[in-house]
């Protein structure tokens, strides 16, 4: 799937524009069918990854997204500084190795 000029971004940084896709119901709390795209906006390279949303407690309050890419995870969170922010983190065996944030397209 194309995504130049398809639909709106769910989270633009410095160096990604970022696509999220649930393919779950409305109705459910929890997402394990969730699709993430990012558009590199230097050389334009995509990376598709399949996840879910992060949910925690006995309500499964919403949390994030979290995407496996082998030994790497991919995670998206709301910023704990800026609620209008979200952060990417990715990471490898618990260490962050990139962090960026930016605001919703």
């Amino acid at each position: 799937m194309s995504y130049a000029g398809d639909k709106s971004p769910f989270l633009i940084t410095p160096h990604y524009k970022i696509f999220i896709d649930e393919h779950c119901s409305e109705y459910d709390i929890a997402c394990n069918n969730v699709t993430y795209t990012s558009v590199n906006k230097k050389t334009g390279v995509t990376l598709t990854l399949k996840g879910a949303t992060i949910n925690v407690g006995p309500s499964q309050d919403f949390r994030g997204y979290d995407f496996p890419n082998g030994e790497y995870l991919y995670r998206l969170i709301p910023s704990d500084k800026d609620s209008s922010r979200w952060e990417l983190l990715v990471m490898k065996k618990g260490h962050v190795l990139l962090q960026e944030s930016g605001t919703g397209g």
